[in-house]
C-alpha cells in the first residue's frame, strides 16, 4: 500500500473507559442476539436473519427493494444478502422481480406468506428484544445509548464511504 493511502491519524491511546465501553458493545450485542436466536429455534420462530431481513421488506415499497439497499437495511455484505433471499425464496417468503424501472436490476418483494411469518414472529422477537435489551435500561440510558451509538455508526459509514477503494 502506498503512503498516500495510509491516514494520518495522531497517536493515541484508548481510555480504560473507552475499550470498555467498546467490549461492553460488543459482548451485550453477541449475548442479545445468542438468546434471541436460542429463542426462535427453540419455538420455531423465523431465525434472526430472516426476520429482520422480511422486516426490512414489510417497511419497504410494496413493489419491492433492490438488493444494495437492503443490504444496507440488514447490515449484510452483498453475498450475505443474495444467501439470505435464495434461503428464503427457497422456503416461499420473499421472491425477485425484474425492476420495472431498470429492466437490468432487481427488486427483492415480500410474499403473502412471507408477511404472515412477520405478523406471526413479531410479538415474539420483540418480547426478546424488551427482555434481554430495553428492559435492563432506564428510558434516559436508552435515549443516551441511541444517540451516542448513532453519532457513532453515522461517522463510520462517512469514513467507510471516503474510503479509497
Amino acid at each position: 500500500m502506498t503512503a498516500q493511502l495510509i491516514p494520518r491519524t495522531r497517536k493515541r491511546r484508548l481510555s480504560e473507559d473507552e475499550l470498555g465501553a467498546w467490549r461492553a458493545l460488543v459482548r451485550a450485542y453477541a449475548a442479545v442476539t445468542r438468546a434471541l436466536e436460542r429463542d426462535a429455534e427453540a419455538e420455531g420462530r423465523l431465525p434472526l436473519f430472516a426476520y429482520w431481513l422480511l422486516l426490512a421488506l414489510w417497511q419497504g415499497p410494496p413493489q419491492g427493494v433492490r438488493p444494495t439497499a437492503l443490504a444496507d437495511q440488514t447490515f449484510l455484505t452483498k453475498s450475505g444478502l443474495t444467501r439470505a433471499v435464495d434461503r428464503l425464496e427457497a422456503d416461499g417468503l420473499v421472491e425477485r422481480r425484474v425492476c420495472p424501472s431498470d429492466r437490468r436490476g432487481q427488486l427483492a418483494v415480500l410474499t403473502p406468506r412471507g408477511r404472515r411469518a412477520v405478523v406471526r414472529s413479531s410479538p415474539a422477537h420483540f418480547r426478546g428484544i424488551a427482555s434481554y435489551f430495553a428492559d435492563e435500561l432506564t428510558d434516559r440510558e436508552a435515549a443516551v445509548i441511541r444517540k451516542a451509538l448513532d453519532r457513532v455508526g453515522d461517522r463510520a459509514e462517512r469514513h467507510g464511504e471516503a474510503t479509497p477503494g
